[in-house]
C-alpha cells in the first residue's frame, strides 16, 4: 500500500463554460458560433451544470471527493463593462455552500479561458492597461462572495491560454503573433501579481495561486544541438518565464499534467506546415510529437504516468505546497482511465515520498464536458454524460475505483513474491 499524508485532498475540476451551460456573453460563445469547434458544435446547455450542481456535488460527495475545484464565469458576474449582477454572484455563493454542506473544500478559479465579450472587445490580456479591469473584477468577487473559500486560483494555465490564443491562433483571438502572444504573456503575469495582492488585501489569511500546465518535455537527441536549443526555447516559454515571474507570489502552485513531449528541429517544421492549414488537432496528427511506441489518449495525447513525477520533482524547488489541480485522459469508453489514474497517483507517491510538499489530486474532470475546441468528442468525466437522455449522469467504474482510493487515502499497488 502507498499511504498518503492524514488530510490528503482527493477531488474532480470543472470550468465553467465547459459544463455550465447558457454562457452566451463571451468569447468563446462567439468563436463556436464562427464554427471555432470540431464538427461545428457549440457548447449550448453544456452539461447544464448551472442548474444541477447539486446533483453533481452528491455524485462527487457519493465518490467519496473532499475537495472541488470549480471557476467562475466573468461575463456572468460582470455582463457589462463596470456593471455587477448581484444574482450571478450569489449563484456562486449558493454553489460553495453546497460544496461546504458536502464536507468538501473548495478551490475557486477566477479565470478560466472565457472572458466576457466587452472585455474582448477593449482588445483583452493583449492590451497591459486592460489588466485594471480584471484586477476590478477580482475585488468584487472578494469583496462580495460571502461564502469560505479553501483555495483561490487567480489564472487556469496561463501559458496554455497565450500559446493557443496568440501562437497557434486555435482559441477564440485566432491571432498568430510572436509579439502579441509575448505581450499577452507578460501582462498575465502581471493579472496574477495583482489578483495576488487584491485577495490578500481583501480577504483575511487566503491561500492564493494559479495552476500552470506543465509537460515533460526531452529533446529528441541529447547530442543535437538544435534539439537541445529548441528544448531550452520551449521550455523557457512553457514553464520557467511564469513561474519565475510569479514566484514571489505565491501560496501554493497548481500543476496540470497530461503528457510528454519529444522535442525535434524536425518536428518543428511539420508543426507549423500543420499550423498553417488551421488543423484544430494539429498535436493528435502530429507525428513525432509523442513517441509512437506508448499507449494513447482518444485525443492521440501520449499517456506517460512518469512524467507527473519529473514536473513536481522540478517545481517542488519554488518551496510552496503544490497541488495536482488536473490530471487526466480522453477516454470515451473508459478502457484505459483506471489504469491512468493508478498509475499517475503512483507516480506522484514517488515524488510525495522524495520530499514533493504534495498536498492533492484532483481529477480533470468530474463529468463530461464541452472540451474546447475538441467539443463533445473528448470524453474526460469520471462521469458518463449521455447527450441523447436528458444529459444523464452515469458513473464510470474508473470513477469508482478513484473512489476507493479517495476513501482509503492509499493506493493498493502489486507486490511480487518469492
Amino acid at each position: 500500500m502507498l499511504k498518503f499524508p492524514d488530510g490528503f485532498l482527493w477531488g474532480a475540476a470543472t470550468a465553467a463554460h465547459q459544463v455550465e451551460g447558457g454562457n452566451t456573453n463571451n468569447d468563446w460563445y462567439m468563436f463556436e458560433q464562427k464554427g471555432g469547434c470540431e464538427n461545428g458544435e457549440v457548447s449550448g446547455l453544456a452539461v447544464d451544470h448551472y442548474h444541477r450542481y447539486e446533483e453533481d456535488f452528491d455524485i462527487a460527495q457519493s465518490l467519496n471527493h473532499n475537495i472541488h475545484r470549480f471557476s467562475i464565469e466573468w461575463s456572468r458576474i460582470e455582463p457589462c463593462e463596470g456593471k455587477f449582477d448581484p444574482q450571478a454572484i450569489k449563484h456562486y455563493q449558493d454553489v460553495v455552500k453546497a460544496l461546504k454542506k458536502r464536507g468538501m473544500k473548495v478551490i475557486l478559479t477566477l479565470f478560466h479561458f472565457t472572458v466576457p465579450l466587452w472585455f474582448a472587445k477593449k482588445g483583452g490580456f493583449e492590451k497591459s492597461k486592460n489588466i485594471k479591469y480584471f484586477e476590478r473584477f477580482v475585488e468584487y468577487v472578494a469583496s462580495n462572495l460571502d461564502a469560505k473559500v479553501d483555495y483561490w486560483v487567480s489564472i487556469n494555465e496561463p501559458n496554455i491560454y497565450a500559446f493557443q490564443n496568440y501562437l497557434y491562433g486555435i482559441f477564440p483571438a485566432q491571432k498568430k503573433s510572436l509579439l502579441l502572444f509575448l505581450c499577452v504573456y507578460k501582462n498575465l503575469i502581471s493579472a496574477h501579481k495583482k489578483a495576488y495582492k487584491t485577495l490578500h488585501k481583501i480577504l483575511e489569511n487566503p491561500r492564493v495561486g494559479y495552476s500552470h500546465n506543465l509537460i515533460y518535455c526531452e529533446p529528441q537527441s541529447r547530442q543535437s544541438f538544435f534539439d537541445k536549443m529548441l528544448f531550452f526555447v520551449i521550455d523557457f516559454l512553457h514553464h520557467r518565464w511564469f513561474l519565475e515571474g510569479c514566484k514571489k507570489y505565491l501560496d501554493f502552485l497548481g500543476v496540470q499534467y497530461y503528457f510528454h513531449n519529444i522535442l525535434s528541429f524536425s518536428f518543428l517544421r511539420q508543426f507549423f506546415r500543420m499550423l498553417r492549414r488551421r488543423k484544430k488537432d494539429f498535436i493528435k496528427e502530429a507525428e513525432g510529437f509523442f513517441d509512437k511506441e506508448v499507449l494513447k489518449s482518444d485525443l492521440g495525447w501520449e499517456i506517460y504516468p512518469q512524467g507527473v513525477y519529473y514536473v513536481l520533482k522540478r517545481v517542488a524547488r519554488y518551496k510552496v505546497p503544490i497541488i495536482i489541480t488536473e490530471n487526466g485522459v480522453a477516454d470515451a469508453t473508459d478502457k484505459i482511465r483506471q489504469q491512468f489514474i493508478h498509475n499517475h497517483i503512483k507516480a506522484a507517491h514517488q515524488a510525495l515520498e522524495e520530499g514533493v510538499d504534495l498536498r492533492g489530486y484532483l481529477h480533470w474532470t468530474l463529468t463530461d464536458n464541452f472540451e474546447w475546441n475538441f467539443g463533445r468528442s473528448a470524453r474526460f468525466g469520471l462521469v458518463e454524460i449521455d447527450y441523447e437522455d436528458n444529459l444523464k449522469r452515469k458513473i464510470r467504474t474508473s470513477a469508482r475505483y478513484f473512489a476507493k482510493i479517495c476513501q482509503e487515502n492509499q493506493l493498493e499497488i502489486e507486490t511480487s513474491s518469492g
